[in-house]
């Protein structure tokens, strides 16, 4: 993982690989991804699978899982063969599709529980606390602090 800047942080940013030809200023496009490339470091949030039907639920628990295991490759080969990380779309996932990620080689995986990871956590089953782009300074220091 790339360091942000001189700061001992680590910079990583989950693709919907499918959402970067989108044109959708909500994605970031190819040549986003090339001008962040020396500071970011992007990993797979599916390729086509983030979605929720109209009940909402998650796609990713909903597809067979043969579908579910084509989409992750897709996105990783669109990333350039990157699978050291995944973040379960809403976090939600079962059994099934943590072992579709062991299977293909993902060494790590994010949760949307917020809390602080330990190493206790499972590697594929990893919480996080999010930051969003409306946070402030002070809203990121809380969150870390």
């Amino acid at each position: 993982m790339k360091l942000l800047g001189s700061s001992p942080l680590y910079s990583l940013i989950y693709i919907i690989t499918d959402a970067v030809a989108s044109g959708d200023p909500l994605y970031l496009s190819e040549a986003d991804l090339a001008l962040g490339s020396d500071v970011f470091e992007y990993q797979s949030h599916t390729d086509q699978l983030h979605q929720r039907n109209e009940a909402g639920e998650a796609y990713l628990t909903l597809k067979p899982i043969v579908e579910v295991e084509a989409d992750l490759k897709r996105s990783i080969d669109k990333l350039g063969g990157r699978n050291l990380a995944f973040a379960y779309p809403y976090g939600v996932y079962q059994e099934e599709q943590r072992q579709v990620l062991e299977d293909i080689g993902f060494q790590l995986a994010f949760t949307v529980e917020y809390k602080k990871a330990s190493q206790a956590e499972h590697m594929l089953e990893i919480p996080r606390i999010s930051v969003f782009p409306e946070d402030t300074l002070e809203d990121f220091k809380l969150k870390f602090n």
